[in-house]
């Protein structure tokens, strides 16, 4: 079950449908994605620190012409420097990450959500636009851009990001059959390969992949991993201990206190906790619903809030019967405090 577990982290599961996989790896649309060329995986080493590298050791001989010694004092003791040499760093580094992380020779065929390169074009074209004296220098050749520029370029690149992502809760359709193709593909292997084997004996192959996307209440092999804390984690006997436990715990063992609350009004309730979804849970139409056991009948009325909820409630009132039922029943039948209080012991005694 683990193994399934760990199969099934990146997989949301709501409404019956499998929903919000993960395209690709990399949870990117394919109609926000293009191919694209990073110019700095290109360059040599040399090219890409004379492009990129500021190092004022090696110009001070040129701004000698323009800057007295003083102002060049001045610069080697500003902490800019030191900005633009963890800036150096960081370049280098990103450049070895994305080497290992796209080790192809042919680099002109990385898929991205947002081809930088076009973006930047686009602000420096809007900047030729506005500009009231245009200027030839080196300076203004290559990606220069205003800090307004700047701030607007990187932005619009988060953004660009962002709208490529996966939407929340899009059902993918045939997309989901792909993402499920490799780890469905691995889950049939593992059908051969633990065969015989009784601590492997969980639910895999066809089998399984229907309890997942019928989204099973019961499954047929159940299983929990429990990470153990403390002492527990290195002694045998602890964690016999913990299991032991595990296995004759039942709600009694979890229950601090228990309380019967009188509220006549069924569509009241007295309890903080209770106030607002109950309101809204009968604001909704009614609906003929199918018992799930015909133990107890019609006299009790249980509902319950949304199982994303922080704090979970199960809510169980009797049902007035007294205008269905006849006196010889009434002298028979148990009265509602009795009755709630057998309810209460049955369930801390017997659900574990």
């Amino acid at each position: 079950m683990e193994r399934l577990l760990n199969m099934m982290k990146l997989y949301e599961i709501k409404c019956s449908q499998l929903i919000q996989f993960t395209y690709g790896e990399d949870g990117l649309v394919g109609e926000n994605v293009e191919f694209q060329s990073i110019i700095s995986l290109k360059l040599s080493n040399q090219l890409f620190e004379c492009l990129c590298k500021f190092d004022l050791t090696q110009r001070e001989k040129s701004i000698r012409k323009y800057i007295t010694d003083g102002v060049i004092r001045d610069l080697y003791r500003n902490e800019s420097l030191e900005l633009l040499d963890e800036e150096w760093k960081q370049l280098n580094e990103d450049r070895s990450d994305l080497r290992q992380i796209f080790p192809t020779d042919d680099i002109s065929k990385i898929v991205l959500p947002c081809s930088v390169e076009q973006v930047i074009r686009g602000v420096q074209k809007l900047t030729e636009r506005l500009i009231i004296a245009k200027r030839d220098d080196r300076l203004s050749q290559i990606h220069r851009l205003t800090d307004v520029a700047f701030h607007w370029l990187c932005e619009e690149i988060e953004i660009r990001f962002q709208q490529a992502q996966v939407q929340a809760e899009e059902i993918v359709g045939a997309l989901a059959a792909q993402s499920l193709d490799k780890p469905a593909t691995q889950m049939t292997l593992n059908t051969f390969h633990y065969a015989g084997v009784s601590d492997k004996n969980v639910t895999l192959s066809v089998p399984r992949l229907k309890e997942i996307i019928n989204v099973s209440i019961k499954p047929k092999t159940r299983s929990l991993t429990v990470y153990l804390t403390g002492q527990a984690t290195n002694n045998a006997e602890k964690c016999k201990q913990v299991l032991c436990r595990l296995d004759h715990c039942t709600l009694r063992k979890e229950t601090a206190n228990t309380t019967l609350y009188y509220v006549p009004d069924p569509q009241d309730t007295v309890i903080s906790e209770d106030q607002e979804w109950v309101s809204t849970y009968y604001e909704m139409p009614d609906q003929d619903m199918t018992n799930i056991s015909q133990c107890f009948g019609d006299c009790l009325n249980v509902i319950f809030n949304d199982d994303n909820t922080e704090k979970l409630v199960l809510r169980i009132r009797t049902v007035d019967q007294t205008k269905s039922t006849t006196n010889n029943a009434d002298s028979t039948r148990m009265d509602d405090d009795t009755f709630l209080h057998c309810l209460e012991f049955s369930m801390l005694s017997d659900l574990d």
